[in-house]
């Protein structure tokens, strides 16, 4: 596993163990609440591009022809 894919998992598991502290308690906070959805998110899209990037190989550049 790359370690930008771990560190990614690893912060997404604290933001989601962290929501689901703030959606327990007795009034959470609005503005918690959107901040860590936002973050949850924006982890989940850079895991995407990550796994879609570790997924699929480069592109070779094309070499340039000595004519």
């Amino acid at each position: 596993m790359k370690a930008r894919i771990y560190k990614l998992n690893e912060y997404l598991q604290r933001v989601e163990e962290r929501l689901s502290l703030e959606q327990q308690r007795k009034r959470p906070d609005g503005f918690a609440l959107l901040h860590l959805r936002m973050l949850r998110l924006r982890i989940r899209n850079a895991l995407t591009r990550a796994m879609a990037r570790l997924s699929t190989p480069a592109v070779a550049a094309p070499q340039m022809q000595a004519g």
